[in-house]
């Protein structure tokens, strides 16, 4: 192994020398070129998304990776149909109203400020109305003077920062149990009793396979108060449900929270949080699934598939698979060299945020029971809005982010605001999974007769262990009396089938059904700030 870990380490120096070279190259190449090649700020001479095929490979079990929007080995029930994808515009700004979403439409409930409320002026929300634990979208209709006195629509204001789909949407299918868990008993110590987003088992600063436990700081040290804008929620209610594996079962609604911030910060992370509610088809039986905790998103790569690059928490495990593999758990990042102003081909390279994950692997974290349940997703951000430079390292590139916005600075109420369209407001699912270990059919936690289905009222640690140990108490049908932590996450498998895989594939699979842009700010206006 160590062998192996000297020669990967040879060819990342080799890749790195050429990449200096390659960077050296633009650079000289922009000094000496640069009336005829930088786009000016919005301009005309701004690229349109570019086509791509690159969709990846075709597949594994619970498999296939996906790299531009496209994902293969996907069809009705996994049949393996390949769509086109597209890439993303170079620094140049495309017209706003081909890449802003101010209808609001494919988006649920999200509220969308009206003509009437965009006439009187929509300011920024003052920060004493913001709640960390609440759901909000961009607009907050709300708030302010009331506009039409016979509707009492009142102006509203907006933040600068959203959290994607409105939860509440699957609440009819999916229930509202979730948020009772969500407020429970925090690794901070506080206890708010009932939350819409982030949990008892968020991560917190160093959280990674060799650091499991918060420093002693006050809360100020984990991810909803040093990186709440990171919070995202996607609800999906699929008409045309399809699978990863042929012979998977299907998942047609889901609800999933999670945590990922598609910037220098997300990137130098490996794990973070997650909880999913998924409801199988009533073709494969309706049974439900809810379960979290955290997930492995492994080594990171830059670009997707080329290059790994280090980091000092990587675990060596994935040293064993080859970077070009494009074999998940993955993070793929846009990476500074393809995508300077100018430099021929950044309208095809784009800044698409590729996120991979697999559970958290027993050669990763050995188990702590006999029964580790499976959940995973992935996503793609194609509207990325920070870019890493290969030849520092991630700390330096931290302490100085280099952002596709930074021509165009705007300012707002004091607030630092994008004015292009890479802000990470566009979300495009692409994987979900699930795996039950066959050992709980028929095993003492197991309360349902029926053969290769399960039943299953409990919780797990942070990794997906069942806890069989009784440290979390007895499970209560009231969510509010669990006792939820950051090693006690509830789990609920009703009717759960064991036999097979259980999957949902979306991307090419469903099209622009499944591309979500949540930037609703009126053409002209721009209110989402440094981070989303």
């Amino acid at each position: 192994m160590q062998a192996l870990r000297t020669e990967m380490s040879l060819r990342r120096n080799v890749v790195m020398a050429i990449t200096s070279i390659i960077i050296a190259f633009v650079t000289l190449f922009l000094i000496n070129y640069a009336d005829a090649q930088v786009r000016p700020p919005g301009g005309s001479g701004g690229s349109t998304r570019g086509t791509s095929t690159d969709g990846g490979s075709s597949g594994s079990t619970r498999g296939g990776s996906s790299t531009g929007g496209v994902t293969t080995g996907g069809g009705t029930r996994g049949s393996g149909s390949t769509g086109s994808g597209s890439g993303n515009g170079g620094t140049g700004t495309r017209p706003e109203s081909e890449w802003k979403n101010p209808t609001g439409i494919n988006l649920g409930s999200v509220p969308v400020p009206s003509a009437a409320a965009i006439s009187a002026g929509i300011p920024k929300c003052p920060e004493s109305i913001h709640d960390s634990r609440t759901w909000h979208g961009l607009y907050e209709p709300e708030y302010g003077p009331v506009i039409n006195q016979q509707t009492g629509e009142r102006a509203g204001c907006h933040y600068t920062h959203e959290h994607h789909h409105n939860p509440h949407d699957l609440d009819s299918v999916l229930g509202t149990d979730a948020y009772y868990w969500f407020g429970g008993q925090n690794i901070d110590g506080t206890n708010p009793g009932y939350a819409e987003i982030s949990y008892p088992w968020q991560t917190f600063k160093g959280a990674s396979y060799y650091h499991e436990d918060p420093s002693s700081k006050p809360f100020d040290d984990f991810e909803n108060q040093f990186k709440h804008v990171g919070n995202k929620v996607l609800v999906k209610d699929d008409a045309n449900c399809q699978t990863v594996g042929a012979v998977d079962y299907c998942v047609d609604k889901w609800r999933l929270n999670y945590h990922a911030m598609f910037s220098e910060h997300g990137a130098a992370t490996t794990i973070h949080s997650m909880f999913l509610e998924a409801k199988l088809t009533e073709e494969d039986g309706g049974g439900v699934f809810k379960s979290g905790g955290w997930i492995d998103f492994g080594p990171l790569e830059t670009p997707l598939h080329v290059y790994r690059f280090d980091l000092p928490n990587d675990h060596p495990y994935y040293d064993l698979i080859p970077v070009e593999a494009e074999q998940p758990p993955y993070r793929g990042h846009c990476v500074l060299d393809n995508t300077l102003p100018g430099l021929a081909g950044a309208e095809d390279s784009g800044c698409n945020e590729s996120w991979n994950s697999e559970g958290v692997g027993e050669a990763v974290v050995p188990k702590t029971s006999p029964y580790r349940i499976g959940r995973g997703f992935a996503v793609h951000v194609e509207d990325g809005y920070e870019l890493l430079d290969p030849t520092k390292s991630m700390a330096e590139n931290m302490m100085d982010p280099w952002h596709y916005c930074i021509d165009n600075p705007k300012f707002s109420n004091g607030t630092d605001i994008y004015d292009c369209e890479f802000n990470a407001s566009h979300a495009l699912p692409f994987r979900l999974w699930i795996e039950i270990p066959r050992e709980l059919d028929g095993s003492p936690y197991d309360t349902n007769p029926t053969r290769s289905v399960v039943t299953v009222h409990g919780f797990t640690n942070r990794y997906g262990d069942l806890v069989i140990d009784g440290s979390c108490g007895e499970w209560n049908s009231n969510p509010a009396l669990l006792n939820v932590g950051l090693d006690c996450v509830p789990l609920v498998l009703e009717n759960i089938p064991t036999d097979r895989d259980i999957s949902w594939l979306g991307g090419a699979g469903n099209g622009d059904e499944d591309k979500y842009e949540f930037d609703i700010a009126p053409i002209g206006e721009y209110w989402i700030g440094a981070k989303n």
